[in-house]
């Protein structure tokens, strides 16, 4: 859209993280109540090193198993 309206590149590199699951390997979900409050984590570590540990990590899989203890 940002290309569209100002006929300029928005950005330079994107960064796409797969899909999170917990660390079983299950999809986190609000009633499984597995989930992981992304504002908790960012104040507990700050908000750099919390988007850092989605990007890092490289995988072939779509699906990354995230957990506070790694």
């Amino acid at each position: 859209m940002g290309l569209k309206f100002t006929h300029q590149i928005p950005f330079r590199q994107v960064y796409i993280h797969p899909l999170i699951g917990d660390e079983k390997g299950e999809k986190m979900s609000k009633s499984k109540g597995n989930v992981v409050d992304p504002l908790r984590m960012m104040e507990k570590y700050g908000t750099d090193a919390f988007r850092f540990s989605l990007v890092a990590p490289k995988t072939d899989s779509p699906y990354l198993r995230f957990s506070e203890n790694r």
